[in-house]
This record gives structure tokens, C-alpha cells and sequence, in this order.
């Protein structure tokens, strides 16, 4: 729905997001898409409302830059008490 329709509605939290709303401070360490998806949705679709850019942009552009950056910042996050697969806690 939200790639399709470019909907601000919805939030789709993959390991990339995941990763940096932890580091932005969005999400805590200790949230899991399991438990805590529907809170972190709206926490993420808050966030992109007070930065006044759309959900779906937020979205591509958090995705492009943590793809890219995935080793320096996985490692950074690594060293802070996260463990490599978040959802899994």
C-alpha cells in the first residue's frame, strides 16, 4: 500500500528502518516489531509529521542511507548493547 500508493498512512519497519530509528532516538533498543510495531508506526509517522516530509520519502530515504551505510552504523549500534537481529529479543 504505501509503495504503491505513496501512503503516509502506514509504516513499513524493516532491519534498515529498525536501525535508524534506533539511532535517530525514534525507536529504543529494546522495541520489537513483534510487541511494539503499531507504536513504533505511529512513532515513525509522527516523526516524518514534525519534520514535515512525507512518511513514504522518509522512508526511501532512511532505507537508501542505512543500505549504504549499513556496516559502520550496524557496528556503532553493535557496540552499544544491540544485537544484530533486533526483532528477535
Amino acid at each position: 500500500m504505501r509503495n504503491w500508493l505513496s501512503s503516509d498512512n502506514v509504516a513499513i519497519l524493516d532491519i534498515h528502518i529498525y536501525r535508524a530509528g534506533v539511532f535517530a532516538g525514534i525507536f529504543a533498543p529494546a522495541d520489537t516489531v513483534e510487541r511494539d510495531y503499531f507504536s513504533m508506526e505511529d512513532r515513525f509517522l509522527s516523526f516524518a509529521r514534525g519534520m514535515e516530509v512525507s512518511a513514504a520519502a522518509l522512508d526511501a530515504i532512511m532505507w537508501a542511507q542505512m543500505r549504504t551505510a549499513n556496516r559502520s552504523v550496524k557496528s556503532y549500534l553493535t557496540s552499544h548493547a544491540m544485537t544484530d537481529e533486533p526483532t528477535k529479543h
